[in-house]
């Protein structure tokens, strides 16, 4: 959603700047990388790193694009594959439909629905559809406030949850974009609620609601880069006894997660990123507790 509000922000569903070199309608994307992953499998006790190479591919295409309408449909693929820990290759399919309007001259609506679908190891794992509904506003000069409310149905299809955590998936957050001087210097924060709940009883482990405060900023830098940092604080409070543990306590979780990348353009087409992802997740079931920490190299061809 806040891919489609860039879009309004940056003029590109209405008059472009320069008439006689408009934005395409469409976009081809494809990347590749290596990371280090130093806890793949979410081992509290005994982590394994790891390397992992990544492939990514997509594209989108604007249906309708016009003064106060657009219609875009993207596709995305993602694959990583693990030189040790290949039970964790992970394959996802994405398709998204979005569609906004502008309702007043600084106000825009829209809807997004897709369909997401995973594999591991080269077996079937979840798929899930989903649907977001939005409201854009923009404040020239300040930056744009974004509201959203998500709804999926998560249907898990092999191991280790089968039929067993499957159920809807309900989320609402804020988003609060600020430009510090002009939009490519910005602050980004947000806040957002949700809930799972499992259709059966047998998935009640993973019954839960969660909280998920987070802020980032994004400013150039020397050398013609782009400098991204951020961090987000996440409250999973889950609402039945859990049958892992031996009091058979509630879980009740806190994560730390924090992100940071170094971007810079390569000719018109090509971006190079390095980048570190950390997860520090505590819980009250020490079961569930792990340190990850993902360092990156990816190259991206945009045309």
């Amino acid at each position: 959603a806040l891919a489609i509000a860039a879009t309004h922000r940056d003029g590109a569903s209405g008059p472009v700047s320069a008439p006689d070199a408009p934005e395409r309608r469409w976009q081809l994307r494809a990347g590749t990388g290596i990371h280090y992953d130093s806890n793949p499998t979410l081992d509290p006790n005994q982590p394994r790193e790891d390397a992992v190479f990544v492939f990514s591919a997509g594209g989108r295409v604007d249906l309708l694009r016009r003064a106060g309408a657009l219609v875009r449909l993207d596709y995305d693929f993602y694959q990583s594959l693990h030189a040790d820990e290949q039970a964790f290759d992970l394959r996802s399919h994405r398709f998204a439909l979005s569609a906004s309007a502008q309702l007043a001259a600084a106000v825009w609506v829209g809807l997004q629905g897709g369909y997401d679908h995973h594999a591991l190891a080269g077996h079937a794992y979840l798929q899930e559809p989903w649907v977001t509904p939005f409201v854009t506003v923009l404040e020239p000069d300040v930056g744009l406030t974004q509201v959203w409310y998500r709804h999926s149905e998560q249907d898990f299809l092999g191991s280790p949850f089968g039929k067993t955590r499957d159920g809807p998936s309900d989320g609402v957050g804020l988003n609060q974009v600020l430009y510090l001087g002009n939009p490519n210097r910005h602050l980004q924060l947000g806040y957002e609620y949700g809930e799972d709940t499992p259709h059966r009883a047998a998935g009640d482990d993973w019954a839960r609601r969660w909280h998920e405060g987070s802020i980032g900023v994004e400013l150039p830098a020397w050398f013609e880069t782009t400098v991204g940092v951020g961090y987000a604080y996440r409250h999973d409070d889950y609402s039945e006894p859990n049958t892992f543990d031996a009091q058979k306590r509630e879980r009740a979780d806190a994560s730390h997660l924090a992100h940071a990348a170094v971007t810079r353009a390569v000719g018109d087409h090509v971006h190079v990123e390095l980048g570190y992802y950390g997860t520090i997740a505590g819980s009250n079931i020490g079961l569930f507790d792990y340190h990850r920490h993902i360092v990156g190299l990816t190259v991206q061809a945009t045309y």
